[in-house]
């Protein structure tokens, strides 16, 4: 797993570009680096991104990777901590947990946002075995 505050100095600020800085690619670059590389660069569109996604890997969203991985487990909201992966389920949006706050693409740009959100958007946090 690479160091969540470097990938977070790396996002923060940028503007979502499917491909290049997308919330799947932020999850993906913490937790599985190898399956990074082989997405980054490769879509420009979410369509694009989720084609890739299921010729490389067999799935078309990380929601569906995470729940069927033997690698990760279901951890209930209040007891997600810092480096655990948030997936928004009715937004299909990535978010990662750091300690006080969550990390992520908030309408466009990537940024911190209060943990509190969660109520409101409903989400599954998953945690590295």
């Amino acid at each position: 797993m690479i160091e969540l505050a470097k990938v977070v100095r790396e996002f923060n600020g940028k503007e979502l570009t499917y491909g290049t800085y997308d919330c799947n690619l932020l999850a993906l670059k913490i937790l599985e680096p190898d399956k990074w590389e082989r997405l980054h660069g490769r879509y420009k569109t979410v369509l694009g991104g989720t084609r890739v996604a299921k010729k490389e890997f067999g799935y078309s969203s990380l929601l569906d990777y995470f729940r069927e991985s033997e690698d990760y487990v279901q951890v209930p909201n209040k007891f997600a901590v810092g480096g655990d992966v948030c997936l928004i389920t009715h937004r299909y949006d990535v978010v990662i947990h750091c300690g006080n706050a969550l990390f992520g693409n908030l309408d466009g740009t990537f940024q911190s946002f209060a943990i509190e959100r969660l109520n409101e958007l409903g989400a599954e946090f998953y945690r590295r075995k």
